[in-house]
């Protein structure tokens, strides 16, 4: 057995705010399958600053003509 130490999120800093929302936009935009409940519940800081993601109960997937499409969308605001 391996043994991870994590820490919960209790607050966000400016880095995790940004780790964040790359993983979340990289999920969505890039690979197309994301995790659908990222919630302080089931993300945790790593020791090294990284976040990790538990739980993959809840997954989507999001056809390749939609991300195209959403990233069009974004390019214009």
């Amino acid at each position: 057995m391996i043994y991870i130490i994590c820490y919960f999120i209790l607050s966000f800093s400016s880095s995790l705010l940004s780790q964040g929302l790359y993983c979340s936009l990289r999920q969505l935009l890039q690979v197309g399958f994301f995790h659908a409940d990222p919630h302080p519940g089931n993300l945790v800081a790593m020791e090294d600053g990284s976040l990790a993601y538990f739980d993959f109960g809840m997954m989507g997937d999001i056809p390749r003509h939609y991300r195209v499409g959403l990233i069009r969308v974004v390019r214009t605001l």
